[in-house]
């Protein structure tokens, strides 16, 4: 969606457009509302989700342009200055650091960052959650964010925080299973668009240097998890059939290969044989070590 208030030559009939949209957001939002009170609690998670990914829409709507100034502050190493004490607001540093944060430059950077035609590395990307997380919350419950916020500033410091400590030990690193998952997403795209289940799972294999009896146990293994387990690679398989329709309808909404195409498995495969490749140190050369990521 087009950053809003960077272009005040915006058309009328846009407006009208983008405000009839939040209309229709609120009145689902609205609707749904009743759930909450229901007696009757069938589809209640269902409802919850729905619910959830309609105020998304609808922030994205009303402060998008916000959100995209905030990480694009992140984007040049900067956090907003905004709130400060008031009799701070007529000293220095404060003026100098609001006159870098008063630009319209960083949500133009935002805008390209949502578009996905900018990529944040993890340090920035975490650095754009603290910015949006630790003066508004985005409506998460405070015992929720603070600790999120006080775990990501951590990280600068510590190697392990409370935060982000591991609730049980896998026999694969959550890289290599991400991977895995994404692996079945390119199964299905290339499936949906015509190739045959053996020659996608082929093309997956050769990119990610294994064999096609070894991704073919993927897609088997995460569609016999449970639902809770398997929610990921079922979302990931439903978007990789959805964004390749859109290929095959000439859609314009998007780019439909952006998460899916020939250069995002190229990509993918070459990072699978670096995580997956035994680490050329001393102690992965004793005997009965471990190797990194693991084939799982």
């Amino acid at each position: 969606m087009e950053p809003l208030g960077i272009f005040p030559q915006r058309e009328p009939v846009v407006e009208d457009w983008h405000r009839r949209e939040i209309d229709g957001v609120v009145d689902e939002l609205l609707k749904r509302a009743k759930t909450a009170t229901s007696a009757d609690a069938a589809d209640k998670d269902k409802e919850a989700y729905l619910t959830l990914l309609s105020v998304s829409r609808l922030i994205v709507g009303l402060a998008g342009w916000a959100i995209d100034h905030t990480v694009g502050l992140a984007a040049e190493g900067l956090s907003p200055v905004y709130p400060v004490v008031p009799d701070e607001r007529e000293k220095e540093p404060y003026l100098t650091e609001k006159t870098r944060a008063d630009n319209h430059r960083h949500q133009v950077l935002g805008a390209a960052i949502r578009q996905g035609s900018a990529v944040l590395p993890s340090g920035t990307a975490r650095l754009a959650v603290i910015n949006l997380l630790e003066f508004s919350g985005l409506g998460l419950p405070e015992t929720v964010s603070h600790p999120l916020v006080e775990g990501l500033k951590a990280l600068e410091f510590e190697r392990d925080h409370p935060f982000f400590r591991t609730r049980r030990r896998r026999r694969i690193s959550y890289s290599i299973m991400e991977l895995q998952i994404k692996a079945i997403g390119f199964v299905h795209f290339r499936n949906a668009l015509g190739d045959s289940r053996e020659t996608a799972q082929s093309a997956v294999a050769q990119a990610y240097g294994v064999s096609d009896a070894t991704v073919e146990a993927w897609v088997k293994k995460w569609k016999e998890r449970s639902p809770s387990e398997a929610g990921e690679a079922q979302r990931t398989r439903g978007r990789a059939r959805s964004h390749a329709r859109q290929k095959l309808n000439m859609s314009n909404l998007h780019d439909p290969d952006r998460e899916f195409g020939d250069y995002q498995l190229t990509a993918a495969g070459r990072l699978y044989r670096k995580l997956n490749t035994p680490l050329k140190s001393s102690t992965s050369r004793v005997k009965g070590t471990p190797t990194a990521g693991g084939g799982g």
